[in-house]
């Protein structure tokens, strides 16, 4: 074997952040690929909600009893059945299409219910 002299387009390497090259790398692998975005209260403990959610997402106290947190999905539909799976109450900030799909899978359940109202 002989080695070869490299031929073809170079690149310039990126700068890369010293002091967390894991969370830039993240952010930049798996945030970046969302196709919508929504910022959600949450009415848990910020550790409790990091503990349920396997995927890197950022995550803000409020206080001891509640958190902020943006996440998101490529359909607000699957956002808002993935965010219903957490089994606590939540309240929409900012997203208005996962608010809409919040209404939509709570018609979708109602009909599954057979129309029947708790009110």
């Amino acid at each position: 074997m002989v080695a070869h002299a490299p031929t073809g387009a170079r690149f310039r390497p990126r700068v890369i952040p010293e002091d967390d090259a894991v969370e830039y790398v993240v952010g930049r692998v798996s945030k970046a690929a969302w196709k919508y975005r929504a910022r959600v209260l949450v009415h848990a403990p910020a550790a409790k909600i990091a503990a349920k959610i396997p995927i890197p997402v950022d995550i803000e106290a409020v206080d001891e009893s509640t958190c902020q947190v943006e996440l998101g999905s490529d359909d607000p539909d699957r956002l808002a059945l993935w965010m219903a799976q957490l089994d606590v109450d939540i309240e929409v900030i900012d997203g208005d299409g996962l608010a809409a799909a919040f209404d939509r899978l709570a018609t979708r359940f109602r009909r599954a219910a057979g129309g029947a109202s708790t009110m």
